[in-house]
């Protein structure tokens, strides 16, 4: 039963790691044999400080999955009891927000921006409209109008409250897109205007000395 323990009179056998500190092995030169101690030294620290990062990365890792699951306030309290330290969740949801809040904001002003801009080609687009339907007889009406006629003819009020409600956001709509009409034709026609005004405003190839020495030999 006691066969694999030794004596106590008998010493134990050194490790290999005492036989390495006593001195280099024969054959091999004390400078290289330092080399190779500071080289394993090296080695042994570098892999200490990476299985201490892993364990602390899979510590992390294993807290965090655990956490999630308690949402409690006693939950809470016993694990702050027990000396876990719990994040505030609040922190990394608040970039998030202000972020989206931020787009929310730029989405808004643009839109501001862009709909500012359209409201001074409203009148043209009632202009050309009154300009259109001025030397017309009859304007024909649309389906909208016609079924609300039907509808105020057989007193069915609450149809003509929605089908008023559809023809003033079809007007609305027309509006909005001879509006748009309005201002890419006169972006178009900005442009074509700036491009025959810097036609215009051209310089002649030649210049004042050249035009000048041209015309004393013309007049001689």
């Amino acid at each position: 039963m006691y066969a694999a323990v030794p004596p106590p009179e008998q010493s134990i056998p050194e490790s290999s790691g005492s036989k390495e500190k006593e001195g280099p092995p024969r054959g091999i030169s004390e400078e290289t044999w330092q080399r190779f101690q500071h080289l394993r030294e090296r080695r042994l620290q570098c892999c200490k400080v990476s299985t201490e990062k892993r364990v602390k990365e899979l510590r992390k890792k294993a807290t965090t999955s655990v956490l999630d699951n308690f949402t409690r306030d006693e939950e809470v309290a016993e694990l702050r009891d027990q000396g876990v330290i719990l994040k505030k969740a609040g922190n990394k949801r608040r970039p998030t927000e202000f972020s989206h809040m931020q787009e929310k904001i730029k989405v808004k002003k643009g839109n501001e921006k862009r709909w500012n801009e359209l409201q001074q080609y409203f009148n043209s687009a009632v202009h050309l409209e009154e300009h259109e339907t001025a030397h017309m007889k009859y304007i024909p009406k649309n389906k909208i109008e016609r079924n609300l006629e039907v509808a105020l003819k057989e007193k069915k009020f609450e149809l003509s409250e929605k089908l008023n409600k559809q023809l003033m956001e079809h007007d609305f709509a027309v509006k909005v897109a001879q509006a748009v009409e309005c201002r890419d034709y006169s972006k178009i026609k900005g442009a074509e205007d700036e491009k025959a005004k810097r036609r215009k405003q051209s310089k002649p190839h030649w210049a004042f000395e050249q035009k000048a020495r041209w015309e004393s030999k013309g007049n001689m």
